[in-house]
């Protein structure tokens, strides 16, 4: 997803695209999925035959199983007398991301690119970078699988590989997760897919090109355990973090403009869908509900009229663009009405980084390095740039800030999205390759891309219409 630059100017605004060491395979019945290698081995000793004595046999069995990583509970031991049909059917392996590193060194760009012609040729056979209604996409894990699963089975019959799959929300792996339970309850359906959990990170960097110290990047990991504890626990943490700065935003306006009745549950339904999944840059967010709020209220006072009815009145006139610049456009507040000037600094004063102890403090931001040890330490684990080329709006020193990231990850960044399909038509297709090209070079990365999708209808373009 691209990333605006951080501002607080009611220009900006908040569209339908917001950009909202284990086992090799893993095992899973139609309950449980998880992380397991179990082997089993038979051994038979004959006890010695004594002669003119009939020949007695004793069996004896050893078994041996190896470490297990549960994702949510074991699943059913699978013996070597299991015919291969039964496997196929009571078990589901996800992807891992050693195996992904594997296939990117063999796939191509085309095999990126959902194209009518590379759909229609089943030559589209990866998409790495897709999000769901769990971050800011529209729809709902299971439409998109459904819909994975049919282009697959298509992808198959024309070429006879697998399709490569990944769902990246922001911040989140609750989709993973829910995806993981589909699929393993019907491994059948989903054969032609190689699906890998993903999730796309934010974090901070220095901007030296815009108005603001810092700005946000992102990053693709892929082939991390949907069920880690230390993942989970990093990410409720970063929902707890930017919940708390909201609120206590929304209270600093309580106290400073009582007269506006600001509200948190005003705020969530209006602004967050009525959830309290915060993604990225929730700044641009909190900001545009302070100032719209303020003049309606001013607007609503002058009429004699309930602030919080005529609020959601005029709010429910509006598209997915919620700013006082929007609504004085289209004439529901008076042209005279411009921002509050100390509504901005009170922002910019809650949601800036700052320094503190000769580090920074990212409020509601991750850093880098943050994510570098909640994923670390699990061999299928990797990291990939996304949409590389965003990173020149915020720098002019691309090459240095993703060698320094890369010094950063230990080894943990391993590719780049040169592939990525969602770039607003508009940029240099020359200048978005030569930056490819020299990011891959320099840091010997591995090439991959995605559709970035955030509609209601992934891959629209299929079936292909005769």
């Amino acid at each position: 997803m691209r990333i605006a630059p951080v501002s607080f100017n009611s220009e900006n605004t908040i569209s339908s695209n917001l950009k909202q060491n284990s086992a090799k395979n893993y095992a899973v019945d139609n309950r449980q999925i998880s992380y397991q290698i179990q082997q089993r081995k038979r051994k038979t000793a004959a006890a010695a035959i004594l002669l003119g004595a009939a020949a007695i046999v004793t069996a004896i069995i050893l078994k041996r199983k190896a470490p297990v990583q549960n994702i949510a509970a074991s699943a059913p031991v699978q013996t070597n007398a299991a015919s291969s049909a039964e496997k196929s059917k009571n078990i589901f392996q996800l992807m891992t991301g050693k195996e992904l590193l594997n296939e990117l060194k063999i796939l191509k760009p085309e095999n990126y690119i959902a194209s009518v012609e590379n759909i229609n040729s089943g030559t589209f056979l990866a998409d790495l970078h897709s999000h769901s209604l769990y971050s800011d996409g529209k729809a709902s894990v299971k439409d998109i699988l459904d819909k994975v699963a049919l282009y697959a089975d298509y992808a198959h019959e024309k070429t006879g590989k697998q399709f490569i799959f990944s769902l990246t929300d922001h911040d989140s792996i609750e989709g993973v997760k829910e995806a993981v339970k589909i699929i393993s309850s019907n491994p059948q359906k989903y054969k032609n897919v190689k699906f890998i959990p993903g999730v796309e990170m934010s974090f901070a960097i220095k901007a030296d090109k815009t108005a603001n110290p810092f700005e946000t990047a992102e990053v693709l990991v892929y082939g991390f355990n949907p069920s880690d504890k230390k993942i989970e626990k990093f990410l409720e943490e970063i929902q707890a973090k930017r919940k708390k700065l909201t609120i206590d935003f929304i209270e600093n306006l309580k106290q400073k403009y009582g007269y506006a009745d600001f509200s948190y549950e005003e705020f969530r339904k209006i602004y967050n869908s009525g959830r309290d999944y915060f993604m990225m840059n929730n700044q641009w967010k909190v900001h545009h509900y302070a100032q719209t709020k303020n003049a309606a209220a001013g607007l609503a006072n002058s009429k004699g009229t309930d602030k919080s009815q005529f609020y959601e009145q005029i709010m429910a006139q509006t598209d997915n663009n919620k700013t006082l610049s929007y609504l004085r456009e289209k004439g529901l507040v008076p042209s005279s009405y411009g921002d509050d000037n100390n509504i901005t600094a009170l922002c910019k004063e809650k949601f800036s980084p700052v320094q503190r102890n000769n580090g920074t403090y990212y409020a509601g931001e991750n850093s880098f390095d943050s994510i570098v040890r909640a994923f670390g330490g699990d061999d299928n684990v990797f990291f990939a740039l996304a949409h590389p080329y965003y990173l020149t709006e915020r720098t002019n020193h691309v090459s240095e800030a993703v060698r320094e990231l890369n010094t950063k990850s230990y080894g943990l960044l391993k590719a780049s999205e040169s592939f990525h399909q969602a770039y607003n038509s508009s940029l240099d297709r020359n200048a978005v390759e030569k930056l490819n090209k020299e990011l891959v070079s320099d840091n010997e990365f591995l090439e991959l891309g995605g559709c970035d999708n955030h509609l209601k209808d992934w891959l629209s373009e299929f079936p292909v219409k005769s």
